[in-house]
């Protein structure tokens, strides 16, 4: 995720004349969505298909290639769908403002800001959802969904704040 935003301030700063996450938004990213997705993800039981893998020896890496397949794939994903935003947003919202505009006041460039931040809070949201299951078969990420409360919690306050 941090990559992925890193890269999408980058396009926002080229294309909007400035980033298009101001520095509350990436305190919401950062401290609070990271921290709860850590924390309903350490909290959940492990899955029956985990329990029966064979153990582990100290020479296989932590990072298998299934997982680095899920961090580039949800990276290029997440820049792909933030650029649209970046890119497209006015269009397809009917929000006119020119981006060389520097107002900060500036209500139809803070309506595109805060759609781009919204959007990208979500792709965060349905993330955490995925990184339940990063097994190189598993593919159902609604496997045994409900069996953590906490992760539930997290997802509805994620959701309604």
């Amino acid at each position: 995720m941090n990559f992925s935003i890193l890269v999408c301030i980058l396009i926002g700063v080229f294309y909007l004349s400035e980033s298009p996450f101001n520095s509350v938004m990436l305190i919401w990213i950062n401290l609070i969505m990271d921290v709860l997705a850590a924390l309903a993800l350490a909290t959940a039981p492990p899955l029956q298909q985990v329990i029966n893998e064979p153990a582990i020896t100290p020479s296989v890496p932590i990072l298998q290639d299934v997982i680095w397949r899920q961090i580039f794939g949800v990276t290029i994903w997440n820049i792909i769908v933030i650029s649209i935003m970046i890119f497209f947003g006015q269009a397809m919202f009917g929000i006119e403002y020119k981006n060389s505009d520097q107002s900060n006041t500036s209500l139809p460039k803070r309506q595109h800001e805060t759609i781009i931040f919204n959007t990208f809070v979500f792709l965060q949201f349905f993330n955490q959802i995925n990184c339940r299951v990063v097994g190189p078969k598993d593919f159902n990420v609604f496997i045994s969904f409900f069996n953590n409360w906490i992760f539930i919690l997290v997802l509805v306050t994620i959701f309604f704040v």
